[in-house]
């Protein structure tokens, strides 16, 4: 099973917990299920997975990212939040890029202050087989929170 990335639903995650681009064949927008995959291994490129937390008024979020490690974190974080989808870039992203889908408009599209948003906490559902932890990570609106 084949998917574009901007097909992928939560509930693919139910099928598979990482999901993995086609980069051997210069295809990033093309997905396939890992289901091999029980943790999220130290070569992470090119792969996706779910992860839950909550913005900083408790809302609950779900979403997808991309792993990194050393030390593991996620990247290129969209999330789905009230029956939507939202994407989120940090710095040192560019400014236009910033401008379009950086804190301001992130927290705008949800209908709420900076304040209200950010500090968002964030967890994988799996381990990273590097310490058999999740990644769990906390964004600010300058960028990841190390």
């Amino acid at each position: 099973m084949t998917k574009q990335i901007g097909e992928l639903e939560l509930s693919d995650f139910d099928i598979a917990a990482v999901w993995a681009s086609d980069v051997a064949g210069c295809d990033e927008e093309s997905v396939r299920p890992r289901p091999d995959l029980a943790m999220i291994p130290s070569d992470t490129f090119g792969l996706w997975v779910r992860f839950t937390g909550s913005l900083s008024d408790g809302t609950p979020v779900a979403g997808i990212a991309m792993p990194e490690s050393s030390p593991p974190s996620l990247r290129l974080h969209s999330f789905f939040i009230e029956s939507a989808w939202h994407s989120l870039q940090l710095p040192p992203a560019p400014q236009f890029v910033l401008d379009a889908q950086g804190p301001e408009p992130f927290a705008q599209g949800l209908h709420r202050a900076l304040t209200e948003v950010f500090p968002i906490t964030l967890r994988t559902d799996i381990p990273v087989a590097t310490n058999g932890k999740c990644i769990v990570q906390e964004l600010n609106a300058s960028g990841p929170i190390v």
